[in-house]
C-alpha cells in the first residue's frame, strides 16, 4: 500500500496543482494528516478522473497518532461573548504558544490510552475519529483548505468516519484530493474546541463518470447526507436541500413534489459547524425510507 507523508503540503485546493501521488481507481493509500484545517496533505490524483465526473472516496481507517486541545487566545470579535468569552477567561492563566497561522494559542496535549482520550482523571472520551477537512480542486480559482464549498474542504461533518463513502465533483484532471483536520471525537457543530489530531488515514477512490451533484454527499451504512454551505443558516439549508432533492429525483422515479414530501416527513437537518467563514449543515435521510428502485449506481 502506498503512503503520502505530511511533508507533501498544500495550503489551497487548487486545480493547477501538480499531484503529489497518482492512484489507480480502488488503490489504497495511507495519508499522514496535519493538525487543523490548514495546511492539508496532498494533492492525490485518481487516474482517469475527468472534469464532469465524481470521485467516490471510501474511508477505510483513521488511526490517531497524536492529539491536542487548543484555543485561540485572541479570538475574533464574534467569539468574545457568551460561552466563548467565559472559556477565554477561564484559560487566562494557561501557558501560551505561538501558532504559525492562528497566533497566540493555548495548547493542551491529550494523552491516549487504549483508544481513549484522557482529558483528565475525571474525564475520558472514547476515540471516534472524524475527518474534518477533505476536498478536491474547485471549479475556478484556488480555495484555502480551511474553507469549503461544493468541492468539499473544511466540512467538519462527523459522518466522515471509517466506513463512510464521500462523493465529490471532479473539476480538474485527477480530482486532486487533499485532507487534514482529523478530530479524535467531535460533537455536531464543533461548538467548542475538540480533539485536534495528527492521524494516518487510509482511503481509496473510484470514478463515477459523467455525473455530479451540486453538493458533497456522504453515504453511511444507514443514511445519506448532503452537505450545504452558505453565508447564513438559511442559505446552507437551501444548499443541502437542493443537493438531496437533486439526488432523489435523478436516482429514482420520484417527482420533485414527491421528493419534497419525503424530505419533509423523514429528513433531519444537523449542524456541521457554525464557527468558520461559511456555515455548513447536513441534511440526513435514512436509507430505510428510500423509494424502490433508488440506487447511487444508476444513471
Amino acid at each position: 500500500m502506498k503512503r503520502l507523508t505530511r511533508d507533501h503540503v498544500i495550503q489551497d485546493f487548487d486545480p493547477a496543482a501538480a499531484p503529489a501521488i497518482t492512484l489507480e481507481p480502488g488503490e489504497r493509500v495511507v495519508v499522514e494528516s496535519h493538525v487543523g484545517a490548514r495546511p492539508a496533505t496532498g494533492p492525490i490524483a485518481i487516474a482517469g478522473a475527468q472534469p464532469g465526473d465524481t470521485l467516490v472516496i471510501d474511508i477505510h481507517e483513521i488511526r490517531i497518532t497524536e492529539a491536542w486541545w487548543w484555543w485561540r487566545a485572541v479570538e475574533p470579535n464574534r467569539f468574545r461573548q457568551g460561552i466563548y468569552r467565559a472559556l477565554g477567561d477561564h484559560l487566562a492563566s494557561y501557558p501560551r504558544t505561538q501558532h504559525p497561522r492562528l497566533g497566540e494559542t493555548v495548547y493542551l496535549s491529550i494523552p491516549i490510552e487504549d483508544d481513549v482520550l484522557i482529558f483528565s482523571e475525571r474525564m475520558r472520551v472514547p476515540i471516534q475519529p472524524v475527518i474534518g477537512c477533505i476536498g478536491v480542486a474547485p471549479a475556478g480559482a484556488a480555495r484555502p483548505t480551511n474553507l469549503g464549498g461544493s468541492y468539499g474542504g473544511n466540512i467538519d461533518c462527523r459522518e466522515i468516519a471509517p466506513g463512510a463513502r464521500l462523493y465529490l465533483p471532479v473539476n480538474a484532471l485527477g480530482g486532486l484530493i487533499g485532507l487534514c483536520d482529523v478530530h479524535g471525537a467531535q460533537g455536531d457543530s464543533e461548538l467548542l474546541p475538540c480533539a485536534e489530531c495528527a492521524a494516518d488515514v487510509t482511503l481509496s477512490a473510484t470514478v463515477r463518470p459523467n455525473w455530479q451533484l451540486p453538493t458533497p454527499l456522504v453515504e453511511t451504512p444507514t443514511a445519506l447526507h448532503t452537505v450545504g454551505y452558505g453565508q447564513s443558516v438559511e442559505d446552507a439549508v437551501d444548499d443541502a436541500a437542493t443537493g438531496m432533492l437533486t439526488l432523489l429525483t435523478t436516482q429514482s422515479d420520484l417527482t420533485h413534489v414527491e421528493a419534497a414530501q419525503l424530505l419533509g416527513t423523514c429528513a433531519d437537518l444537523r449542524v456541521c459547524q457554525l464557527v468558520n467563514a461559511h456555515v455548513n449543515l447536513r441534511l440526513s435521510l435514512p436509507k430505510a425510507v428510500l423509494p424502490s428502485g433508488f440506487g447511487l449506481d444508476s444513471h
